[in-house]
Formats: C-alpha cells, sequence, structure tokens
C-alpha cells in the first residue's frame, strides 16, 4: 500500500514540474511585431536539430500597392495566387531583350512556391545547416517572395552560375542588373544591405514591383524595404 501511495506521489510531483517548466521550455518569442502574425513554436526533429514552425499570418501586408514580404511581413499558409500573369509578361519581355541586346539568353531558374514547398524547403536547410544560418539565405514558409509569383530566380544558360553569387560576373548578371528595372524588376537583395533585407547578397533573385517603383528604387539604390517602409 505504501509503495502504491509512493508511486502516486512521484507521479503527480513529475506531472507538476512538467506542466510548470515544460511549456518554457519549448516555447520560443518571435521578435516579428505584426500585429497579425502569432508567436512561433520551437520543435526539434528526430535528429536533435532545432526547427521552427512557421508563424500564422492572416493578411498580406501592402504598401504603395506593393505587397511585403520579408521576415516581418508574411504572407497567409492558404495564398497560392501562382505566378502573376503581369509578372511572367515583364519576364519575357526582359529575356527578350536580353537576347537582342547582348545575344544571351536569361531565364527563371525558379518562380512560384507554395507555403508547404517553402516549409518543407526551409527545414531541409535548417537540418542541414541550423536554423541560424539557414535563416540568412532562405525564407521560413509565409515569409518567402516566391510565394507571391511576383519573384524569380534568374539564371543563364550555363547551369554552373546557377543561384550562386559567380552569377554576378557574368554577362547576363551584369546586364539584368543594369538592365531589369526597365522591365519593372528589382534586384530584391542587393549587395551591402544584408542588415536591412536580412539576407545575403543574391545576384539571381529579381523582384516584380512595376517600371515606375522598379525606376525609383533603382535610380535611389534602395531596398525595397527602403522604400516601402522609410518614407522614400
Amino acid at each position: 500500500m505504501r509503495s502504491k501511495m509512493k508511486i502516486t506521489l512521484g507521479v503527480v510531483v513529475l506531472v507538476t514540474i512538467i506542466g510548470v517548466f515544460f511549456p518554457q521550455l519549448i516555447h520560443k518569442d518571435s521578435p516579428i511585431a505584426s500585429e497579425n502574425i502569432n508567436r512561433a513554436q520551437e520543435v526539434f526533429n528526430n535528429n536533435g536539430t532545432s526547427l521552427e514552425e512557421p508563424e500564422t499570418v492572416t493578411e498580406k501586408t501592402i504598401i504603395k500597392g506593393i505587397i511585403l514580404v520579408n521576415k516581418t511581413y508574411g504572407l497567409p499558409s492558404n495564398y497560392n495566387p501562382g505566378e502573376n500573369p503581369e509578372a511572367v509578361e515583364a519576364l519575357y519581355k526582359m529575356t527578350k531583350a536580353a537576347q537582342e541586346e547582348i545575344g544571351k539568353t536569361i531565364q527563371s531558374v525558379s518562380g512560384f512556391r507554395s507555403y508547404e514547398y517553402q516549409k518543407n524547403l526551409f527545414n531541409q536547410y535548417a537540418q542541414k545547416d541550423g536554423v541560424e544560418k539557414a535563416s540568412t539565405y532562405s525564407a521560413r514558409a509565409g515569409h518567402s517572395e516566391h510565394q507571391t509569383g511576383l519573384a524569380f530566380d534568374i539564371g543563364g544558360r550555363n547551369k554552373e552560375h546557377w543561384v550562386k553569387t559567380s552569377f554576378e560576373r557574368t554577362e547576363e548578371g551584369k546586364w539584368l542588373k543594369d538592365n531589369a528595372h526597365k522591365y519593372g524588376f528589382i534586384l530584391r537583395y542587393p549587395k551591402g544591405k544584408t542588415h536591412i533585407t536580412g539576407y545575403t547578397y543574391e545576384p539571381w533573385h529579381f523582384r516584380y514591383v512595376g517600371v515606375e517603383h522598379a525606376e525609383i528604387i533603382y535610380k535611389n539604390d534602395l531596398t525595397l524595404e527602403e522604400y516601402l517602409l522609410e518614407g522614400n
């Protein structure tokens, strides 16, 4: 009888300890300030790698008629527009111009990505490099520009330079940097602006914002964050 009482008491104590301390161990505060974003929870896979469950976002953020997506502002998980027709048309005109002006072929290497696709992609990177490092070059689900249908990773014929910084040294990369704005695209993650965009330099990642906005952003050497959030 005493043995059963000791076991029962032990179980009660254990449950109490878990109830008090376990929530503190698994919850991680998110730095995101947006009112429509819930705090993230940290989870662990079987290998002990720390992964982050994406926040729940109920609305997209639009400023100056432009959808803003970054580490702070996200998209709902059910936002699934596919590739934007206007952006696709602009991309076609840009690829045609590149062929005519420098005799080079540029093409979309990666376009629209769904919420689930990005979630799996980020978790793969997080398992490989850890969450902190993965977050410097990959977006969490709901925070990828590719989910807007307005962003494209662009490359030339040579796959060796696809999604690599070496792309900036190619004729295609140089031409895009100097001419993409004419077709409504901006270099979304420029060199030396990581402290603003939150991501490392990506000479291949272009975002469609329309010619009027792209011209201003290009001529003033701005990031999308500076243009939309800092009164430029």
